[in-house]
């Protein structure tokens, strides 16, 4: 079962410009000197982080991810969106290292190649589990992730 309706990776019609990327990167690097980031999310001020050991301990409900194939390596699961994976979550830097995921919610999740949700973009849909390489040429490219509305456009 693929994770997606219409699968493979699609990119948006709306793909970041050159001077759309180098005005993130700019900000992104500016937040991470500052040692601060204000994330856009409405989300709690503090999400206790838990760490599935593997595909059997992700809790119904959550967006798990694990750093290597068949649910294995370093992991945590989520509720919210994560608009850059580059800052840590319980310790561990998930970006650019994310090779298999478990969506166990009832929403369909994007995952994006950028931080911000830019670049190309994978949907997962509810219940699919599974490596997202080779097959979705999408392993260790996930910067950023969220729950989504309706498909996986890139926000205005």
């Amino acid at each position: 079962m693929p994770p997606c309706r219409d699968c493979p990776a699609r990119t948006s019609t709306k793909g970041l410009t050159i001077v759309r990327w180098f005005k993130n990167a700019c900000a992104i690097a500016g937040l991470v000197l500052a040692g601060t980031v204000a994330v856009p999310t409405a989300a709690p001020a503090e999400i206790p982080v838990v760490s599935p050991a593997s595909f059997a301990e992700c809790r119904a409900g959550w967006f798990c991810v694990w750093q290597h194939n068949d649910g294995t390596g370093d992991s945590f699961e989520t509720q919210r969106a994560h608009y850059a994976l580059p800052m840590p979550i319980g310790g561990n830097v998930f970006n650019d290292q994310i090779s298999s995921v478990w969506n166990r919610t009832n929403v369909d999740w994007c995952v994006y190649e950028q931080v911000g949700y830019g670049g190309r973009y994978l949907p997962i849909a509810p219940g699919w589990r599974g490596d997202i390489e080779p097959g979705y040429d999408f392993g260790d490219l996930i910067s950023s992730l969220r729950p989504a509305d309706r498909d996986c456009p890139l926000p205005d």
